[in-house]
Order: structure tokens, then C-alpha cells, then sequence
């Protein structure tokens, strides 16, 4: 049986979930969006790609094989401020950019990328580690100091692993599925 697969490369939030849950809430009538749920919180690392599988071919298999053999130590993100980030072509979205810019989160994603190199061929992907918050805002319907400057805040998260992901499109949106965690030590 031949199918697709949607699936990427991703940390997934914990700690950080009561706090981001208590922002969303404060703004969540300011946020002419959609939120994110506490379940779907994370960072790309990899960008979403669309993997085969049939009878000859395991390849969410294979790529769990080739992120086992990734070996990384465990770091901090540092949040620091959240702000809207408008799109040409589409809403916009509610976001934390990661500011610290741990090492440890490029060389992590770096490592990734050669071992799925065959996988990610011709891809564009400039990475920029950041959270999403809300999606699918108009511009003009965003208040606050969120449009214009980006509001402080002070979330971290200690990164334990990493997660190999598959989204999900259905009638009530995209639902995420974690197909293997891999432990950083």
C-alpha cells in the first residue's frame, strides 16, 4: 500500500505550556485568530516533508533509524518577547522568537539535516527558532503593543529531546502526532 506522509522534525514545548496558557488567556480576546493548544506547542527544527512509504520502502522507519544516531546534549531556550509577524500572502502570526540563540539548538538542527540529507535535497529552509502562538490574524485586527513593538516576557524551557512528528490535516484542523522521541544526553 503506497501513501504519504507528512512529517518533521520538531522540540516539543513542556515546561512552558501553564505560562503560555495564562498569556493566551489575557489575550486571547485581543487575538482575532486561532491559538495554539498547549498539546500542538513547538519549535521546527526541520521543516515539514512529505515522506513515502510502500511495501519496498519504510520511511518514517528509516528516519527514525537515521535520528538515533544522533548524539546532543541537552540546552535552554530563552524567550523574550512576543510580537505579531505579518505575511504578504497570508494572516499573520502571534510568535516567540528564541533570542539567546543557543549553539547547542544549530548544531542540533545541523546534525539533523546531514543525516536526512538525501531526505531534504533542494529544500529552502532558513531556520529561526521560534513558538507560535496564534495563526491566521489580520493585521488591522491586532491591538497592543504586540503589532507594534513585540510585549516582554520571560519563558524558558529546558530542552530534554527532540520528537519526530507527523501532522494530521482534518475538518477541525491539523492535529500532530509524535512518531518517536529521541533523548538529548
Amino acid at each position: 500500500m503506497d501513501r504519504t506522509r507528512r512529517i518533521f522534525v520538531a522540540i516539543r514545548i513542556s515546561c512552558l505550556q501553564g505560562k503560555i496558557a495564562s498569556w493566551q488567556k489575557a489575550h486571547g480576546p485581543l487575538l482575532p485568530g486561532e491559538l495554539v493548544p498547549g498539546e500542538k506547542l513547538h519549535v521546527t527544527l526541520v521543516a515539514p516533508w512529505d515522506e513515502r512509504e510502500d511495501e519496498e520502502t519504510s520511511g518514517v522507519a528509516n528516519v527514525i533509524r537515521c535520528l538515533r544516531t544522533i548524539h546532543a546534549a541537552p540546552f535552554t531556550m530563552e524567550f523574550q518577547d512576543v510580537a505579531f509577524i505579518p505575511h504578504a500572502d497570508a494572516p499573520g502570526l502571534i510568535w516567540s522568537e528564541e533570542r539567546a540563540r543557543p549553539q547547542e539548538i544549530y548544531d542540533l538542527t545541523s546534525d539533523i539535516e546531514l543525516v536526512l540529507a538525501q531526505r531534504l535535497a533542494e529544500r529552502e529552509f532558513e531556520f529561526l527558532p521560534h513558538l507560535t502562538l496564534a495563526y491566521e490574524l489580520e493585521e488591522s485586527k491586532v491591538s497592543g503593543d504586540i503589532l507594534h513593538a513585540g510585549e516582554p516576557i520571560d519563558w524558558t524551557e529546558e530542552v530534554t529531546s527532540f520528537v519526530l512528528m507527523e501532522s494530521h490535516k482534518t475538518e477541525e484542523g491539523t492535529r500532530y502526532e509524535v512518531l518517536a522521541e529521541f533523548p538529548l544526553k
